[in-house]
């Protein structure tokens, strides 16, 4: 979970830096080798929260740490309900997913869900929000929970452009 060290710093910097200082600079390339040691070979790799509990590809992860804890904290104040990498990440999306965790939630929410403008930046990167229904007792309840490869296909989710150019994760700068 080194991943989520450098996730979690470069939130916080982020706050208070420019992308460009040379601290988020070094911590963006940390983010890169760990994030690419995640991938083992595969197109893709998702992360998110089912509860109080964080998953990483589909399988819940038993750690309480509090790295795991406070990644958790800034996608439930977002209401993100899972992330899905792929191995060829456009710098600009990682920083503006950063930036995106990293926010308040007035500033994020309208009408309890992320404002549309917030997640039009992401072309590679899947953002799928937690959404809430009320069900009657004459209702039927269907779950499309954060585990299981059809989970929330297309909430949040921003159609790929042709033309966007990426790069390979490790070579981020």
């Amino acid at each position: 979970l080194n991943f989520l060290r450098f996730f979690n710093k470069l939130v916080r910097e982020l706050r208070t830096f420019d992308a460009d200082h040379p601290t988020v600079r070094t911590d963006l390339q940390r983010l890169s080798t760990a994030l690419g040691d995640c991938f083992g070979g595969k197109d893709t790799f998702s992360l998110g929260r089912d509860q109080d509990n964080l998953a990483i590809q589909e399988e819940i992860v038993e750690d309480k740490s509090e790295v795991v804890a406070t990644f958790l904290s800034y996608l439930k104040t977002t209401r993100v309900a899972k992330i899905v990498l792929r191995s060829e990440l456009p710098e600009a999306e990682i920083i503006s997913l950063l930036r995106l965790v990293g926010m308040k939630a007035e500033d994020v929410l309208r009408e309890k869900r992320i404002r549309p403008e917030l997640l039009q930046p992401f072309r590679v990167i899947r953002v799928m929000e937690a959404r809430f229904v009320l069900v009657t007792d004459d209702q039927e309840v269907v779950s499309k929970g954060i585990l299981g490869d059809s989970a929330g296909e297309g909430e949040g989710e921003q159609p790929g452009s042709p033309g966007k150019s990426t790069v390979p994760l490790q070579s981020l700068s």
